[in-house]
């Protein structure tokens, strides 16, 4: 699940916020470098954006969340950790594609599926 807040007061008020487009991509490139990384845990920070689109796929998911689809481009900090060993490695700020979408997780709330990750 990946939402802002909880609406506090009014009409709304126990409903989720969502991420505006721009404020997703670091959630959609940290959940990237969990599968891309393999045998490595792996933390981004510091994400500096370039060229970013996006566009509508289709009717908004259950008629309140966004359904986009988002191309992005950038640099962030990776910090690395072993798993195996448990040694902890330098950063290495490196530059990044990603291609994602929105979607909803198992309870119905919105979530980001990535489509493919690039790093340089």
């Amino acid at each position: 699940m990946k939402i802002k807040a909880v609406h506090k007061r009014g009409r709304k008020r126990g409903e989720p916020v969502e991420y505006e487009p721009q404020e997703k991509i670091p959630l959609a490139v940290q959940d990237a470098v969990v599968d891309h990384f393999d045998g490595r845990m792996c933390w981004v920070r510091n994400v500096v954006l370039g060229k970013f689109t996006h566009t509508i796929k289709g009717n908004p998911l259950k008629r309140k969340w966004q359904n986009n689809v988002y191309d992005a481009e950038g640099t962030a900090d990776f910090n690395f950790r072993e798993i195996k060993t448990g040694h902890i490695r330098p950063k290495k700020t490196l530059k990044f594609k990603i291609k994602f979408e929105d979607c909803l997780d198992y309870i119905g709330q919105p979530d980001l599926k990535v489509l493919k990750f690039e790093t340089k």
